[in-house]
């Protein structure tokens, strides 16, 4: 039996809701000081254009092209291709389902918060939230009643994974989300030697270097006037795009520290979710292990590492899921796999000793011609860093290579008390990565001799890194908790296939 939901009703609705939203953009209330033309901010009429160019958009493709035929069932026949996959049926699901959730909670946060900054600011979006919400959940509707037999198949299948799925991440983000509020109990807090002030955390360096990009400033240009770098005195340690992504929040007008840090904290909370999700998915979809699953994204969102990095904002979190991102993907989907994972380096290069363990990869996966490709996957895992850093290194060379040269010629420091080898040697500078580099090599041998699989690789090299280098702060054992899981999964499945 046919669908009487068709391409052309989703699209009258799609514009039902763009032409409700823009009229929302022309109605909802705003500061008359922020008026700029017609008595609308320059914002206002910013979104005012695009909503009318997406609107006019799908009239006109609602209007040519729902009216041939063999459009339609090109695209009926695309649809059916991309929502085959049991695995792809989750995602698409699950982020509908969730863009529908963050659509609704933005409009119900706005008009609740008491913050007057967030809801004079945010109320710019809340046609865009609300048209988000209706177009998630009018796909959630079309897709089902496009293939009944199919979904309805796929939940009786899959519906109490997604249930507990749900349920898991909901707890997350109703922990994660008021943790950075709570203060721990006077007994612990008084045994923590490390201080809790927002002015003490890596997380303020980025706001201020955000702020300097913001004034036309460069802030790698003053480490060019140092000699000797041996301790890291708020100089800028990481690739630029964590510091774009602080001056887009400054451009966008919140230049306050704690106003900065809310944006913040939510995108933290959303990768941080998303990582939960992939620890969740990976072995439930791929490896047929549900209990696994469940394990691996309770273990990742209540552990303790986890809850510190977000108690002082850290934003390990965005890294470590386009790191995770990438070695999914690997090996269909190689491209895109080099991209996530030049992508994590560019925002924290924490993985980098992966990268000869990648191109080995490239070079064993391509017989023909193995040093080209091999060149070629080098390069675009590159692209994002190597983009990203241009202009600093046409401006001041000298400085942007100091900066990140900080890493390599610091002196051994921890939270821990615990010292590296490095250090109990008294070694600093490039002697004190000899241990760590050596057992590098070790890790790159076992993938040239085909032992690692990828997560099993990203939990050597990570494991090194916070057992050899000469620096180790609280939040680095974080990157070694997602691999765990999904390095337990692979050697499972391994095991079981050479057993049959």
């Amino acid at each position: 039996m046919k669908s009487k939901f068709t391409l052309k009703i989703y699209f009258i609705i799609a514009l039902i809701g763009g032409g409700l939203s823009l009229i929302l953009l022309g109605i909802l209330p705003q500061k008359p000081t922020e008026a700029w033309f017609l008595g609308f901010s320059f914002l206002r009429i910013t979104l005012m254009i695009l909503n009318l160019l997406v609107v006019v958009a799908l009239l006109l493709l609602s209007n040519n092209r729902i009216k041939d035929s063999s459009w339609k069932e090109k695209t009926d026949l695309k649809i059916a291709s991309f929502t085959h996959s049991e695995e792809r049926k989750t995602h698409i699901f699950l982020l509908l389902l969730g863009g529908f959730a963050i659509g609704a909670f933005f409009i119900f946060y706005t008009f609740r918060t008491p913050r007057a900054i967030h809801r004079n600011y945010f109320m710019h979006f809340v046609p865009w939230g609300f048209w988000m919400a209706v177009l998630c959940a009018q796909t959630i509707v079309f897709l089902f009643m496009r293939d009944q037999k199919a979904w309805t198949a796929y939940f009786k299948k899959h519906g109490f994974a997604l249930l507990a799925l749900i349920i898991i991440l909901g707890a997350g983000f109703a922990l994660h989300h008021h943790l950075p509020e709570r203060e721990p109990p006077m007994a612990y807090a008084a045994t923590d030697e490390v201080s809790r002030k927002i002015e003490d955390q890596d997380i303020y360096y980025i706001y201020n270097e955000g702020l300097k990009l913001s004034q036309g400033g460069n802030p790698y240009a003053r480490a060019a006037e140092i000699d000797e770098i041996r301790w890291n005195m708020g100089f800028p340690a990481h690739l630029p795009p964590i510091y774009y992504g602080s001056w887009l929040t400054h451009e966008a007008g919140f230049t306050e520290i704690f106003q900065w840090l809310s944006i913040w904290r939510r995108i933290f909370l959303f990768f941080n979710l998303a990582i939960a999700y992939l620890l969740f998915i990976i072995p439930y979809h791929r490896h047929n292990a549900i209990v696994l699953g469940i394990f691996g994204s309770l273990f990742w969102l209540f552990n303790r590492w986890t809850l510190h990095v977000t108690s002082i904002y850290q934003f390990d979190f965005i890294a470590i899921f386009f790191l995770l991102l990438s070695l999914s993907l690997l090996p269909k989907r190689k491209t895109a796999s080099y991209l996530f994972f030049g992508l994590s380096l560019g925002i924290k290069h924490m993985a980098i000793f992966l990268v000869p363990v990648y191109l080995i990869w490239a070079w064993q996966e391509n017989k023909e011609q193995p040093l080209k490709k091999t060149f070629l996957a080098g390069l675009t895992i590159a692209s994002v860093p190597l983009l990203a850093s241009l202009p600093f290194l046409i401006i001041s060379p000298v400085g942007f290579i100091k900066s990140l040269m900080i890493s390599v010629t610091r002196y051994p420091e921890t939270h821990l008390g615990v010292l590296s080898l490095d250090a109990f040697l008294g070694w600093i500078g490039i002697p004190a990565k000899i241990p760590m580099l050596v057992m590098v090599l070790i890790t790159c041998w076992l993938a040239w001799r085909k032992k690692l699989k990828p997560f099993s690789a990203g939990l050597l090299v990570m494991l090194i890194f916070v057992d050899f280098n000469s620096v180790l702060f609280r939040h680095y054992p974080t990157w070694v908790i997602p691999f765990l899981p999904l390095t337990v999964a692979e050697t499972l499945t391994q095991a079981h296939s050479q057993g049959k």
